[in-house]
Parts: structure tokens; C-alpha cells; sequence
């Protein structure tokens, strides 16, 4: 096998099959299980989806007013900015984005006593254990205009469990969520297979013949630092 085939290999990712906003009741989601290390699992929750404002021919009602500001045209309803009126001849209602959903309770996020690894053919893990610490990295990963010069964000959390004990190779593995309604998030610890977080290449990638390939090695974990 040559260095590319396991590099691609590394790239490999433990998706979880995404839950639509009716199957979680607006809650965060699990997106995405990895490793950085074998005692360092990272698992992707999104907190939030933008639902967007939808076009519409104009039709006026009793009481609209039209403000203007610059070459904006905020339509005014029942005392309240709720579009612009957009196209050639302003005859266009485009009303605001909205986020919908829960936002993720990052006081219980940031708490290791929020989480279990557990597993039933590691001997480490046969009995649920709570990670040593906890790190995390938030940052939007959408964007919503909900007002004339007002926006709101989803939000995508990366929470780094640092356990006390290395994973297994080979070994199956389970991260629950005591105290939310995040569902359990299953993984097979495999080196060669698994997504590392720490591996960073070009998304254009390397020609066959190129005299070198190159991949950074680095992790960010928000609280956690370098």
C-alpha cells in the first residue's frame, strides 16, 4: 500500500447518519465521532439550523410601511421590520432567515461528568467511565439575517474528551450523553481507518507524479489550546 492509499485511509471518517430536525425535536445532533490521539475522542454536536427567508411576490396589506436606507427597503408590518422588498421594481417580499432548534447547553458541555465511555469488549471500559477532562471548540457554520442588520449563527461544537485510559485498537466503543437527550455515539477505535482530526492535507490534493505530498500535523481544542 502506497503512502496516498493510507492517507486516504486515515481521512476516513465515523459519520453518524444525520437526524432530520423532526427525528431530534430541534435538538443538538451528533454529526461526527474522531480521535487526535488514543486517549483524545472528539465528538461533533450542531446546535441550530437556519431555516431561510423565501421570495415571494409583494402583496401589500393595510398599514405596511416601506422604510427606506440607502438602496434598502425594509418593509414594515404591524409596527414591526419583518422584510425587504428586493427585484427591479422593489415588488419582491424577501423575508428574514430564522435558526430554529435548541442551542447546545455548554455549562453541562464543558462538565466531564456529562459524558460515558463505555464498551463490551475493552476490559478498560466494561463499566461506563467519565473522561479525565474536557475541552471545546464552538463556531458557527451558518448564517441567518433575522433582522434588517441583525444575525444569529448555528453553531457546530467540538467536544475533545480526554480519557484517562488509551483506546484499544480494534476494540468497539460507545459515547453516551447521562442527563441529555444526545443519542449514544458508537465508533470502532482503528488507527488506520478512523478520521484523525490531527491529519490536515489540500482538499485539492497531489498529482501521482508529484515528488512530495504534504499533510500537517496540528490540533486547536478550543479551551483546551494547542
Amino acid at each position: 500500500m502506497n503512502k496516498l492509499s493510507v492517507l486516504v485511509m486515515v481521512l476516513a471518517t465515523a459519520v453518524v447518519p444525520q437526524a432530520t430536525a423532526a427525528q431530534t425535536g430541534g435538538q443538538p445532533r451528533v454529526v461526527n465521532v474522531c480521535t487526535f490521539a488514543p486517549d483524545l475522542v472528539a465528538v461533533t454536536v450542531e446546535a441550530g439550523k437556519v431555516v431561510l427567508g423565501r421570495q415571494a411576490p409583494y402583496r401589500r396589506r393595510d398599514g405596511d410601511t416601506v422604510n427606506e436606507q440607502g438602496h434598502h427597503r425594509w418593509l414594515v408590518r404591524g409596527g414591526k421590520t419583518v422584510a425587504s422588498l428586493v427585484g427591479a421594481d422593489r415588488d419582491i417580499v424577501y423575508p428574514f432567515d430564522r435558526v430554529v432548534g435548541r442551542r447546545l447547553d455548554t455549562t453541562w458541555a464543558d462538565r466531564a461528568g456529562s459524558y460515558r465511555i463505555t464498551s463490551r469488549d475493552d476490559p478498560n471500559y466494561r463499566t461506563p467511565a467519565a473522561p479525565a477532562a474536557v475541552h471545546r471548540k464552538s463556531k458557527p457554520f451558518d448564517l441567518a439575517r433575522i433582522g434588517p442588520w441583525h444575525f444569529d449563527m448555528p453553531v457546530r461544537h467540538v467536544l475533545f474528551l480526554r480519557l484517562a485510559r488509551p483506546l484499544a485498537p480494534g476494540r468497539r466503543y460507545a459515547v453516551t450523553f447521562p442527563g441529555s437527550k444526545l443519542p449514544a455515539a458508537a465508533f470502532t477505535y482503528d488507527p488506520a481507518a478512523l478520521r484523525s482530526g490531527a491529519v490536515h492535507v489540500s482538499h485539492i490534493g497531489f498529482r501521482p507524479d508529484d515528488p512530495a505530498k504534504v499533510a500537517f500535523l496540528s490540533a486547536w481544542l478550543g479551551s483546551g489550546g494547542p
